[in-house]
């Protein structure tokens, strides 16, 4: 998938979940679960519960299915 077929949001983390994975809220005011990806996995970049517009890049998919 090309870098301009996907969805970009921002979120804040609200906890840290095993397995290098995040429960993020999107300024939207939904709730995801992201995990850690290229460099920031690469290079060991610690995300805490707190931090703030953190960038988040999704395929395109669709956002009122209830899961």
């Amino acid at each position: 998938m090309a870098k301009e077929d996907l969805l970009q949001f921002e979120g804040l983390v609200i906890e840290a979940l095993p397995d290098a994975r995040f429960r993020v809220q999107l300024d939207a005011g939904h709730e995801i679960v992201a995990y850690t990806a290229g460099r920031m996995k690469k290079n060991r970049i610690k995300t805490l519960a707190g931090d703030g517009n953190v960038p988040i890049r999704s395929e395109k998919t669709d956002l009122s299915a209830q899961g």
